[in-house]
């Protein structure tokens, strides 16, 4: 066989060897396929946590319409959250 054949042949093997390692380098490196996949882990979680605070602002808006236009809501408030009670009522404190 002639040396240029030869010399062709390692070459290749050369090349195929570096295409191999930067093929591990890129799937296996820090910004390969597990960076990839934790970054879409990270950002479904950051979805969940959106959408959880999202229902709680829409939670307060409607304690906030509830507020302004309810008399009985407010006096509840008051009775529950704050033992305010009326002049003639008395407040009892179960423990």
């Amino acid at each position: 066989m002639p040396s240029w054949l030869a010399k062709g042949r390692g070459l290749r093997v050369l090349l195929l060897l570096e295409v191999a390692i930067f093929g591990v380098t890129y799937l296996c490196g820090g910004r390969g396929w597990q960076s990839i996949y934790s970054m879409q882990r990270y950002n479904r979680e950051l979805q969940q946590e959106l959408q959880q605070l999202q229902q709680a602002l829409a939670d307060l808006a409607q304690q906030q319409a509830d507020w302004q236009a309810d008399d009985f809501y407010k006096e509840q408030f008051a009775r529950e959250q704050l033992q305010f009670a009326r002049p003639q009522e008395a407040v009892y404190y179960l423990v």
